[in-house]
């Protein structure tokens, strides 16, 4: 519907980081989706949202699960 925001949770993307831990062929994530929630009438005037991205080696889909906690060892692919 043209909604900012719907699919990256509310946040704009800053930098893909590559994982330090992703090792090829396995399901980490291989990337971070690094990103900030500007929100101008909060004393921070923004959050963070980092999360594990995944590229689909067969038809090169990006997925960026959400999820609310997690650790560069345990962020393995949804599928």
């Amino acid at each position: 519907d043209g909604q900012p925001g719907i699919l990256s949770y509310g946040s704009q993307s800053t930098y893909i980081l590559p994982n330090p831990k992703f090792t090829p062929g396995s399901k980490r994530a291989a990337f971070i989706y690094m990103a900030d929630r500007w929100q101008p009438n909060t004393p921070n005037f923004g959050l963070y949202v980092w999360l594990p991205l995944f590229v689909d080696e067969q038809d090169g889909r990006v997925t960026v699960p959400w999820l609310d906690a997690w650790t560069l060892e345990n962020a393995t692919a949804p599928r």
